[in-house]
């Protein structure tokens, strides 16, 4: 699942890196799906996770999926929207049986409709952390159930296998995040599978390094 850009050609090439090593990949637009959007300040609120569960179904309905294994990967904003998805299986007819959340948060983050696009410029440029201002915007609702921002990602839900990743110079969402997702999903009795990636910020793994070989591994096991 992308970030917050939409589906631009980063997220497709991080999408067919994954296609090279055989698996069946499913790259769709499930937010800021306007192709005319400016940048990747665009606003973030309300969004329906219920709508995003009802969309990833009707799109592996168009493929034989059925008799295979589903598995969710996401990157920045898609990686909050995986863990906010597998903290709630009940939204989903048949279960993800293995999660990749790379450059996520462990909290709902801040919508940004209502921040000031000077802060989020300063943001994107690591001059400004997401954690130093709070938005009164909601950025995410389960139907007409609202999260509150800064509200912790149940992640302990999710009873399967689960991987984060994090650049250990992440200023977008500090590495603590990672710290904090595995500690909630350790609740639940199971072990998160922890990849730090050491003098990297947020971005995706490079397909030639050894942490995006281990995330082919966790999937192929």
């Amino acid at each position: 699942m992308h970030g917050s850009g939409g589906p631009s050609k980063y997220s497709l090439d991080d999408a067919f890196q994954f296609a090279n090593y055989g698996f069946s990949v499913v790259h769709f637009c499930w937010y800021n799906c306007n192709k005319n959007y400016v940048d990747d300040l665009d606003p973030i609120d309300e969004i329906d996770l219920e709508k995003i569960s009802k969309k990833i179904e009707l799109v592996l309905s168009t493929i034989s999926w059925k008799n295979e294994n589903v598995y969710l990967v996401g990157m920045s904003r898609g990686a909050e929207a995986v863990a906010l998805l597998i903290s709630h299986p009940e939204l989903a007819s048949k279960p993800f049986v293995k999660a990749v959340i790379i450059s996520g948060i462990s909290v709902t983050a801040d919508s940004r409709k209502s921040i000031p696009r000077k802060i989020l410029t300063d943001r994107l440029s690591g001059l400004e952390s997401v954690d130093n201002y709070s938005s009164q915007k909601n950025s995410w609702t389960v139907g007409r159930s609202i999260f509150p921002n800064r509200t912790p990602i149940e992640v302990k839900k999710f009873k399967f296998p689960l991987m984060i990743v994090h650049g250990e110079l992440d200023k977008l969402w500090t590495v603590r995040n990672a710290y904090q997702l595995k500690d909630n999903y350790n609740q639940n009795g199971n072990r998160a599978v922890l990849e730090i990636i050491e003098e990297i910020g947020h971005q995706f793994p490079d397909r030639n390094s050894k942490s995006f070989i281990k995330i082919i591994d966790f999937l192929s096991l």
